[in-house]
This record gives C-alpha cells, structure tokens and sequence, in this order.
C-alpha cells in the first residue's frame, strides 16, 4: 500500500539525517500499529524499527498501588519520564537502547529489554497515543519527532474494535464497552485536541486492520 505522505518520506530519506525518528500517534483502536507495521514493511529495505509506547506502561502492580489501575491506559498510568528519556537517547544515537515491549494476550504488562535499538537504525517509528500531548513531560518530545503522523478513526469504527480489543483481552461484552467507555473514549478526546499539531493526518480505510 503506498500512503499520502509517501513523498514527505523520501524526502526526509534522502536528506543527510544520521537519524529518522517518525511518530506514529492517534485515538485508541485509530490503526496506529497497523501503520507502524506497514511502515516498517515498506521500508524494510532501509534500517528500520518499531518503538511501541505501551511498552511503557507502568506495572500493574504498580498502578494497583496507586489506585489507578481501573485507568489503566490513560496518560498519567505510563512512565513518561522513561519514556521521554528513551527517546531522547536514541534521538542522540547512543550506542545501545534496550525498550521494554507490551503483552496484551496474557499478563497484560510491560516484557523488559524486548526491542533493541542500536546504532545501524536509522529510522525509528515510534507508536503511541500521547506523542504529541500538550502534557509534561510528553510535551518535550514534539521537538524530536522529525515527522508526525495523526491517524484518524470514526467514532463507530473505533467502539467496535475497542470492543473487540477488549472481549479478545479476556474482558465480556458488557465489561468491553465499559472499559472503552471509562477511559478509552475520553482519552480520544484529549488526544483530538493535539490533531492540528501533526505534520499529517492520515484517514485510512475502515478495513484498515
């Protein structure tokens, strides 16, 4: 599949960069891993790799603590922090950057030192809902993302896969909807408030899966 912004993508291969770093963001269930993914198979060719934000999701154990485990998804439940400086040190190529991945099948929390970003990346697709969030200190990253991708979700198609997400998590239909209701929902509405601020926003097919 090629894609609107395909050209803005040349460009920025073709200039002198050492490094590229995309970020890929938009509502919950909007498609935005499905782009990642897709960018990473079309530029397969070049030195690429995936950078998911839920890797960053701070341990249930963690949020059950703190009593916003019920929340889970939502801005404060991430380690910013972590996260932020992650980027920042492969926006400066350090040598190694071992992230933390995310399970969504079983256990539901973050799987450490899972992705591997070394020097011979040159391209970086970062995924994620806040990458652009007038929050700190998810703010600081809008200055190092070389280019910005909002993806874009009707609303009726983003209630459905959130209710599929969730029923294939283990929850019920009614748990489901629920879930999406309490925090997915008002987490896009936040998230929409930052659309303007992408470099593109990408409105792709609803079979986009």
């Amino acid at each position: 599949m090629d894609f609107p912004f395909t050209p803005r993508l040349e460009a920025l291969l073709a200039s002198d960069r050492e490094r590229i770093l995309i970020g890929v963001l938009g509502p919950p269930a909007s498609g935005k891993s499905t782009l990642a993914r897709r960018l990473v198979q079309k530029l397969s060719h070049h030195a690429v790799i995936a950078l998911p934000m839920d890797g960053f999701h701070l341990p249930n154990e963690v949020l059950l603590k703190k009593g916003i485990l019920p929340w889970k998804g939502c801005h404060f439940t991430f380690d910013a922090a972590r996260f932020v400086h992650t980027v920042e040190r492969i926006q400066d190529n350090a040598e190694l950057v071992k992230c933390p991945s995310y399970d969504r099948t079983v256990h539901h929390d973050a799987i450490e030192d899972a992705i591997e970003i070394d020097m011979h990346h040159r391209i970086i697709i970062a995924e994620g809902n806040y990458l652009l969030l007038d929050v700190e200190p998810w703010s600081s990253l809008r200055d190092i993302w070389d280019f910005s991708i909002y993806v874009d979700v009707h609303p009726d198609i983003q209630l459905q896969r959130l209710i599929a997400r969730h029923v294939k998590g283990g929850r019920t239909a009614v748990e489901a909807r629920a879930k999406a209701g309490s925090t997915d929902l008002p987490n896009s509405k936040l998230i929409q408030n930052v659309r303007h601020l992408a470099d593109f926003v990408f409105e792709p097919p609803a079979n986009f899966l």
